[in-house]
């Protein structure tokens, strides 16, 4: 009733997964907006992720996936220094995620593909354990086009813990506290020795806006609508993302 009374510019899909997809294509029916912010993942069928992403494209309509982090200024200054050559790949990492790799851990390798591009090639270091019952938890070896990150999974049940630290030819980049807190240290000459050089002492923190992490979402769906340059996860992308992340776990056998 809503939709054929207002036909709103925007909705939000937000209701539980296995209804994303029906919900979908009910409200592209019914009202066709510019736009569709949906939680992720899109579907936990891959077929009917894939079926949401061309319904819009068919349409019109733009898709958006709401990998929150993706619209955090600090997340986007990071991506700004490495496009520009002012962070250098390759890079080496490590990264820590619990509570599952399709529940939380998705956030972190949807991260990893925005900074470092696609993913190449994976191998599965140790299989883990199933978070409650269902969704793995493997620790791993990931190969992106800008560098390689070992993702370890972690204890959730003891205490969350979502970090990345990317060692580059010149620093260091530390993303703690699921993105709380961002840290760069550049090199500095080693004052002891001569000839040696090492991460400089101090610091530079740049700025995450996590604390209000969806008002950042709102603000990149406003540059959207304006026709401006944004950055929001795209139907696309996070298909793209669900595809790498469920061809890694149909290596696992738990059996």
């Amino acid at each position: 009733a809503a939709l054929n009374k207002h036909h709103p510019d925007l909705v939000v899909i937000a209701n539980p997964t296995e209804f994303h997809c029906e919900t979908l294509h009910k409200v592209v029916e019914l009202a066709k907006p510019q736009s569709i912010l949906c939680e992720k993942p899109l579907s936990y069928d891959l077929d009917e992720a894939s079926s949401m992403v061309a319904l819009c494209t068919k349409n019109d309509v733009d898709l958006y996936v709401n990998y929150m982090r993706r619209s955090d200024p600090g997340v986007i200054e990071i991506k700004r220094r490495l496009d520009e050559g002012e962070i250098v790949a390759p890079i080496k990492g490590n990264g820590w995620y619990s509570k599952g790799f399709q529940h939380n851990g998705s956030h972190f390798f949807n991260l990893l593909e925005f900074w470092l591009g696609p993913l190449e090639h994976s191998q599965i270091i140790d299989r883990g354990r199933l978070w409650d019952g269902s969704d793995p938890e493997p620790d791993m070896h990931l190969v992106f086009s800008r560098g390689t990150v070992v993702m370890l999974a972690a204890w959730e049940e003891k205490f969350s813990h979502y970090d990345i630290e990317l060692l580059t030819e010149n620093g260091c980049l530390r993303y703690e506290r699921g993105g709380k807190v961002i840290y760069w240290n550049g090199l500095e000459g080693d004052k002891n020795f001569d000839g040696y050089t090492r991460l400089a002492d101090e610091a530079e923190t740049i700025f995450s806006g996590m604390e209000r992490y969806q008002w950042h979402v709102a603000e990149q769906l406003s540059l959207a609508f304006k026709g401006e340059k944004f950055q929001l996860c795209s139907g696309f992308e996070a298909l793209t993302t669900q595809q790498s992340i469920q061809g890694i776990i149909e290596t696992i056998n738990y059996d």
